[in-house]
C-alpha cells in the first residue's frame, strides 16, 4: 500500500512539474505577417521569428506567373528601407500552388481553386521592449489581371499602380 502511495505521489509530482513547465514555455512558433491582412498591432515574444509576407493570386497559374515580375514590394522598418534598390526581392516568391479555401465563383474561367504564390522574407527575432513600425507599399509596374470579376461588369478586373499601402506595429514583449 505504501509503495502505491509513493509511486502515485511521484507520478503526480512529475506530471505537475511537466505541466507547469509547459505553461511557462513561451510560444516559439514563427509569426507570419502580411501587413494588409494582419491586425494593426501585432504582439510577439522576443524568441519568435518574424516572417514578412505578401501574396498574389489568380484563377490560373499562368496569370500568377505573368504577374510576379511586375510586382514591387517596398518594405520599411521604422522608416528605414529594408531592401536597397539593387536587392532582388523577387527571389522570395514561392511556388505557385492551388488553394481551395477561396470562393472561385467570381473567376471568369471555370476553376475549382485559386492559384497563389506567397512572398516570404525571414526577418528573424526582434529585440524585447521595442516597437517596430512596418510599412509595405505593394504596387504593380504594369496593369495585370487575375481573372476575377469583383465589380461584376462581365470582364476580369484590371489592377494597376499601388494596390496596398499598409502599416502595422510589431510590439516585442516578454510572455
Amino acid at each position: 500500500m505504501r509503495k502505491t502511495i509513493i509511486v502515485t505521489s511521484l507520478a503526480c509530482l512529475v506530471l505537475s512539474l511537466a505541466f507547469s513547465s509547459a505553461l511557462a514555455q513561451p510560444d516559439n512558433d514563427p509569426v507570419y505577417i502580411i501587413p494588409y491582412l494582419s491586425e494593426e498591432h501585432v504582439y510577439v515574444n522576443p524568441n519568435q521569428d518574424i516572417i514578412l509576407g505578401a501574396r498574389w493570386g489568380a484563377c490560373r497559374p499562368g496569370l500568377v506567373q505573368a504577374s510576379l515580375p511586375v510586382i514591387h514590394l517596398d518594405w520599411e522598418i521604422n522608416g528605414v528601407t529594408l531592401f536597397d534598390p539593387q536587392h532582388d526581392v523577387a527571389q522570395y516568391w514561392g511556388a505557385i500552388e492551388q488553394d481551395y479555401s477561396f470562393d472561385t465563383s467570381l473567376c471568369k474561367m471555370k476553376t475549382e481553386a485559386i492559384w497563389l504564390s506567397y512572398w516570404r522574407y525571414e526577418l528573424g527575432q526582434l529585440d524585447v521592449d521595442n516597437n517596430y513600425v512596418i510599412n509595405l507599399v505593394y504596387s504593380l509596374d504594369r496593369p495585370r489581371i487575375d481573372g476575377i470579376d469583383e465589380d461584376l461588369d462581365g470582364r476580369p478586373d484590371i489592377y494597376q499602380g499601388t494596390l496596398q499601402d499598409s502599416t502595422i506595429t510589431i510590439h516585442v514583449v516578454e510572455p
